[in-house]
């Protein structure tokens, strides 16, 4: 493998040539597979046809949106659903927002059909869950 700054034969594990001090492949001056000079914006070596991996120059100057983890809930929504939606009478929304139906309705009901004597230790298992609960019915971390 050659450093695509200085053309300097390097080995493949190295993560900065001993020649220039620059990472391998951060620059694009030359072909890390066989040290042909390349255009600064080539996606492909015109001498041997091993793509180039793109550069710290070539990326853009935005920060892309980070994609996430699809149909994963918010662990802020969870913990204020929890807290205030719960301190005001109603523990277990949090729940169904994180889809364990059976536990909010569980604690909803308990709370509601014994006319809130139960609220306070129905709000304090909300407490608890609220501080250990990380992950979503379906087992995925919220964000």
């Amino acid at each position: 493998m050659f450093c695509r700054n200085c053309k300097n034969e390097v080995m493949e594990q190295a993560a900065v040539c001993v020649a220039c001090g620059c990472p391998p492949r951060a620059a694009n001056k030359f072909c890390f597979s066989c040290g042909s000079e390349t255009s600064p914006h080539a996606t492909l070596c015109v001498k041997c046809g091993c793509a180039l991996a793109p550069t710290a120059a070539a990326a853009p100057a935005y920060a892309p949106a980070r994609a996430g983890t699809p149909g994963a809930k918010s662990r802020m929504v969870y913990v204020l659903l929890g807290a205030l939606v719960g301190l005001v009478g109603f523990p277990g929304v949090h729940n169904l927002f994180a889809g364990r139906t059976g536990r909010g309705l569980t604690q909803l009901l308990v709370s509601v059909l014994t006319c809130w004597l139960l609220w306070i230790p129905m709000y304090i298992w909300t407490l608890v869950e609220v501080c250990s609960v990380t992950t979503d019915a379906a087992g995925r971390p919220m964000e």
